[in-house]
């Protein structure tokens, strides 16, 4: 029964549900698999289980647990009867401690359980309710994760003139798992994205219930009216190699799988508010590792703001090779323009020796950097400036035997400029 005059939340997940003639999903829609025993072999490994068991049993439901205090929320697990036993007992573990978890086994003999039916049963049951009392239905992947405030942020919109409408929280944290941690923590703003996204539902007089029409995540404002809400963080999305659509990633093995991933990732500026974060996940809040990936090290060099002086900004302290990537926050003044400010890098040999930018200039133009004819530039890029904040990442591939030891910030073209710089930080990967 709802709790007083509390919001109805319903969410729904499928967890590995064999659903072989589905078109939604990657792994079944025929791209991949060639039978329906191959497509379900795959559903059912246990390298693809153990980590969806991971993140939804163990992150997944706890952060709805931590969210729902003032809330009436229900939330279904759909999976499949022939589901290994392992993962099914790890599911009715997780119904045991958490009341709000309604497990639907799905078999031939069984009547799904859904959304609809939950809210039916709890609205409708009870003569002394409103009949027509709105109530959000949501989504939410088995990989996936919600913010701790996310009935919080949706529930002003749960109204009776809003039914029919979507509520989408467009910014969200995007992370990469691997061996139970999150790393290349990015931060992204996808409208309409599939991770909670609302459907402000409620029964009529006559008990028939209205809501959103069906329609693709993506094309949801084709179809019906969608509130959208980036002002805070409003999902995590999870991604790691196990996930169906990994499969469509041409890789020879998983390093390249992961490679790919990441480099999907970097269309994503950095996140760098871990207070945020922190506030948003907090059951995952000791697994959020801002490094790009376990075997990177990171190097924050500065974390506080500094106006670019007339000599440039150097930075040092660090020697970086292989794959290195350079994070760079900047605050530009309201007369900022393009290329108003660049970057340029010191490479040293093994022994700390400055090289001579003839010997590698053509391996070093292959990684995306340029030459200055000005000695006191080297090798440089130039970053994105326009007035307000502006994030930017610069990565490249450093050749065999070749350091990078040093930074330097600079103002271009418009020296008059004020560009202050809030955070630097190098990260690089060792080859192996």
């Amino acid at each position: 029964m709802i709790r007083g005059n509390l919001l109805l939340f319903v969410g729904h997940t499928r967890f590995s549900l064999f659903a072989p003639r589905s078109s939604s999903w990657k792994a079944s829609n025929g791209s991949k698999f060639t039978s329906a025993d191959e497509y379900k072999a795959y559903l059912f490994q246990e390298s693809r289980l153990d980590v969806r068991t991971e993140i939804f049993v163990q992150q997944s439901l706890p952060q709805i647990e931590l969210g729902r205090g003032g809330h009436d929320v229900r939330h279904i697990v759909s999976y499949d009867s022939d589901l290994p036993p392992k993962y099914e007992a790890a599911l009715e573990d997780a119904a045991r401690r958490y009341s709000f978890l309604i497990l639907d086994k799905q078999s031939i003999e069984t009547t799904p359980i859904t959304p609809e039916s939950v809210a039916r049963e709890i609205i409708l049951r009870d003569p002394g309710k409103d009949v027509e009392q709105p109530f959000g239905m949501y989504r939410l992947d088995d990989d996936d994760l919600l913010p701790r405030d996310f009935f919080d942020q949706t529930a002003p919109y749960v109204t009776k003139a809003h039914v029919g409408m979507h509520v989408s929280l467009g910014t969200g944290i995007t992370a990469l798992y691997i061996d139970g941690k999150y790393y290349n923590v990015r931060r992204c703003h996808w409208p309409m994205i599939a991770i909670g996204l609302m459907n402000i539902c409620a029964f009529d007089r006559d008990h028939r219930l209205r809501m959103p029409e069906v329609a693709p995540h993506s094309k949801s404002d084709r179809v019906n009216p969608v509130i959208l809400d980036s002002r805070q963080l409003g999902y995590m999305w999870v991604r790691h190699v196990e996930q169906d659509t990994s499969l469509l990633i041409r890789a020879k093995d998983e390093s390249g799988v992961l490679a790919r991933v990441r480099a999907d990732m970097d269309r994503h500026p950095p996140a760098e508010n871990a207070e945020e974060i922190h506030a948003a996940f907090p059951v995952i809040s000791d697994k959020v590792s801002y490094e790009p990936g376990p075997a990177d090290k990171v190097h924050v060099l500065l974390n506080s703001s500094r106006k670019i002086p007339g000599n440039g900004l150097h930075l040092s302290s660090f020697q970086a090779s292989g794959t290195m990537e350079l994070r760079i926050t900047l605050d530009c003044d309201d007369d900022a323009v393009d290329r108003n400010a660049l970057v340029s890098f010191r490479f040293v040999d093994a022994d700390g020796e400055v090289l001579d930018p003839a010997t590698y200039k053509e391996s070093m133009q292959a990684a995306g950097l340029s030459l200055s004819v000005n000695p006191r530039i080297g090798f440089f890029r130039y970053l994105r400036t326009a007035p307000g904040r502006q994030s930017a990442t610069q990565k490249f591939n450093l050749p065999a035997g070749v350091f990078c030891d040093a930074i330097t910030l600079r103002v271009w073209r418009r020296s008059e400029t004020m560009i202050s710089v809030q955070h630097v930080a190098v990260s690089f990967q060792r080859p192996r």
